[in-house]
């Protein structure tokens, strides 16, 4: 390759490369620059002596390319605001290359727009006399769309982002204004849509927590179940989440949250379970407590009640597919079995006492064999220095020296967070995966055993928690923050005694019902605080409402105690002036006299406006009304807006009469009816539409005008024209009288199936002698 072309192909490229690298640069202009650059290199590679500068070249194609680009928005009709803000960043990048131009000395070629900040200046004003408009309609619309949505999904993020939106839209308005520039008609009301979106964030940030907690104790929930543990506390941790899971759905079925409730199962069914599983627990501890301590035959006959009840457990377990809890008598059926069976052998035993004694020799020789083996067994273990029962409620570093000492090696020790338990307290130990051991068993010194205790630094709350039932929530929960604690969640309970408002009603603890008992608490242990929130009856269903006056019904929803009310015109509809046509309370227009809100509840009464004209007994009777008659009567009230539509009827008793009317495009049926004069109005009628039955060639000599007339009048025409003929001479062929032609509409060649209008013209030409006979026709045809 020619030395001067690789530089010249260097020193291109690098320019081309620092322009590609600016943010403002477009797509089209780079290929520009590049299809233009390598053409230059194509025509010239044999020829390098008539390559153009490369940084010229480069920067010539980027002006003119940016001057096309300018005039081309410069020409739009309606360009939008986003087109008018990238023409003024193209002007300013012009502007900075004809600076480079100048500094460089090179030759500006010929541009529509040589001067940028003309350029600039008119794309400014055009934006602002122009595209401001756009931008506020389509701000309203976007607004619109979010305050939609929010309503439809609850979200704090959409209402802030709205709320922004509406922000920004009032900095427009206000610029506007500012510049006497015109604004357009929006949507709605800035400040009325703030306020209404300031108002569902509060909801959403309801929801969001019921959410949040829904999703933290589903997730505390699945991790305890699907441990399938034993432990007996984890399990009344899952009941008691369980149920806050039923309260929290409830509570979003309540509100109408769009919460899918679905994706936390059904809690009210773990509930059931996992009570189920603790029963079984019980029965199998009893199970094992009785089996020591069988005698009687009333204690046989309890144990194995107790065996019939835990299998009637377990079968409820395989009905209903849930897993069964690690038990120590896992089979109660074989081991009734086996203890009745061990009843009759007893039983036989004391029968046979006598010949037992036969067999004492050979009982001492089995005593002897079992002390050998016993002493064998014993051989380099060492011995358990206290019962399963002993350690519950010791202090830790004492158990743990007492098992040290005693030679065990293998000890862990195990922080349990949950209940009320003292710091370090000793809640239960096992020794090689079993909690049941005697005082004095012989176990290997390297057994595995666990020491689960009660976790250290916990806080006592019994004094801070004093007389709690008649404290505010607020208090309890800020006496608990200053103790340190955080993981706490406030649950409103509903009451109607305002004397109770904002008073606890009960405290959960490291998820345990609280009353005065003693309780240490780690730091980070869930605390749920319940207390009355106040409810006040709404006394209507939301049909009640309606058709009441609407200043009544604030007076009386104040007189209740609800304090956020508002009222709403509304002009469209048919109701009488300044009386409810529908009441909404938290948004919703579905609601019972019985149900409760908050006081501070948005209610909102819609009212139909009072420029209203009363036509009751206009329309009461428009079934049976001729349409013609109906429009005159509106007419004379002063509506102007009306539409008459004709519908199409065989039938003769219901022509011109109303077949329906439309009020605001809503039909009218019966009633009382007041309406805004400027309301539209569509009547629609019954115009009759008649079968002749014969065709024109029907109608022979033989017909009898007068006859043919009454037939048609019978048929329902109005509009009928008789003719005179004045073409007979002899009355030999044609009798005078008779049928010479009839047009129907025009159509003198209509079928027996035709159909016409009853008013339409119907023209009919009588055989007559020239000025006599048949003098009640006068018209002579032509």
């Amino acid at each position: 390759m020619d030395n001067k072309f690789e530089k010249y192909l260097d020193k291109g490229t690098n320019t081309i490369i620092e322009i590609f690298s600016s943010p403002d640069i477009s797509t089209a202009e780079r290929n520009a620059i590049a299809s233009t650059f390598a053409t230059e290199l194509a025509n010239h590679i044999g020829n390098t002596d008539g390559l153009s500068d490369s940084d010229l070249l480069i920067y010539t194609t980027s002006v003119q390319f940016i001057d096309g680009a300018i005039s081309s928005i410069l020409s739009k009709k309606n360009a939008s605001y986003t087109d008018y803000e990238s023409g003024i960043q193209l002007c300013a990048r012009q502007k900075q290359l004809l600076r480079l131009f100048g500094q460089k000395g090179w030759a500006v070629p010929a541009l529509q727009n040589p001067v940028p900040d003309n350029c600039a200046e008119l794309l400014r004003n055009r934006q602002e006399s122009i595209s401001m408009s756009e931008k506020i309609l389509d701000e309203s619309k976007r607004i619109g769309v979010l305050l939609v949505q929010a309503k439809k999904e609850y979200s704090t993020s959409i209402c802030d982002q709205a709320i922004s939106l509406i922000n920004e839209l009032e900095q427009d308005l206000a610029i506007c204004k500012q510049k006497r520039i015109t604004i357009p008609p929006i949507d709605s009301d800035p400040q009325w849509a703030k306020r209404e979106l300031s108002e569902l964030r509060t909801a959403a940030a309801k929801k969001e927590t019921a959410e949040k907690e829904l999703d933290n104790n589903h997730a505390q929930i699945r991790a305890i179940i699907s441990s399938y543990t034993s432990d007996v506390e984890q399990w009344k941790s899952v009941v008691v989440l369980s149920k806050r899971q039923s309260e929290l759905i409830e509570e979003c079925k309540r509100n109408k949250w769009p919460v899918s409730t679905t994706q936390y199962g059904k809690p009210e069914l773990v509930v059931k379970q996992y009570q189920h599983y603790l029963i079984m627990l019980e029965t199998d501890a009893i199970i094992t407590r009785e089996m020591g301590s069988l005698s009687s035959n009333k204690q046989y006959k309890q144990f194995f009640e107790h065996c019939s009840l835990q299998e009637r457990n377990i079968s409820l377990c395989v009905q209903n597919g849930w897993w069964i809890p690690q038990l120590t008598n896992q089979d109660p059926s074989n081991l009734s079995n086996a203890f009745h069976a061990k009843k009759n052998k007893k039983d036989k035993r004391r029968r046979a006492k006598l010949w037992m004694l036969l067999f004492a020799l050979v009982i001492l020789t089995v005593l002897v064999l079992v002390i050998y083996g016993i002493n064998k067994y014993r051989s380099g273990k060492v011995v358990i220095p206290f019962s399963a029962s002993y350690a519950a409620g010791q202090d830790l570093d004492s158990v743990y020296s007492q098992l040290h000492e005693a030679g065990f090696k293998n000890i862990t020790k195990k922080s349990d967070t949950s209940g009320w338990y003292k710091d370090n307290e000793v809640r239960s130990v096992t020794i090689d995966n079993s909690d049941k051991y005697s005082q004095g068993s012989y176990k290997s010194p390297d057994v595995s055993i666990v020491i689960t205790y009660s976790s250290s630094n916990r806080v006592y709350v019994t004094d801070l928690l004093k007389g709690w039932k008649a404290k505010e929530y607020s208090e309890v929960e800020n006496v608990l923050r200053k103790a340190g604690f955080t993981n706490i969640t406030l649950r409103p309970v509903t009451t109607t005694d305002k004397e109770k408002e904002d008073i606890t009603v009960e405290l959960s603890l490291n998820s345990l019902t609280y009353t005065n008992e003693y309780c240490y608490l780690p730091i980070s242990a869930p605390i749920v605080i319940s207390y009355y929130t106040l409810q006040i009856g709404i006394g209507n269903d939301n049909s009640e409402f309606i058709g009441q006056n609407y200043e009544n019904v604030v007076d009386s929803l104040r007189k209740s105690g609800f304090t956020n009310i508002q009222t709403q015109v509304v002009t469209t509809g048919w109701a009488k002036g300044n009386t409810v046509v529908g009441v909404t309370v938290n948004n919703v227009d579905t609601y019972s006299s019985g149900d409760l809100f908050a006081p501070d509840v948005k209610i909102v009464v819609k009212y139909s406006s009072d420029n209203r004209v009363d036509v009751s007994d206009i329309v009461k009777k428009w079934q049976t009304t001729d349409y013609a008659v109906l429009v005159s009567a509106l007419k004379s009230k002063g509506f102007s807006t009306i539409k008459v539509v004709e519908k199409t009827t065989e039938t003769k008793s219901q022509n011109r009469l109303v077949s329906s009317i439309s009020f605001e495009d809503s039909e009218y049926i019966a009633g009382d009816c007041y309406l805004q004069k400027t309301a539209s109005i569509c009547i629609e009628y019954y115009s009759l539409k008649i079968k002749v039955g014969r065709a024109a060639k029907g109608f022979a000599d033989s017909d009898l005008y007068s006859d043919v007339v009454s037939q048609l009048k019978n048929m329902g025409f109005t509009n009928i024209r008789l003719q005179r003929a004045n073409d007979l001479v002899t009355g030999w062929i044609s009798k005078e009288g008779t049928i010479k032609t009839i047009t129907i509409n025009g159509q003198n060649d209509f079928s027996s199936t035709d159909s016409f209008k009853y008013d339409v013209e119907i023209i009919i030409v009588v055989h007559t002698w020239k000025n006599k006979g048949c003098e009640d026709i006068t018209e002579i045809a032509d």
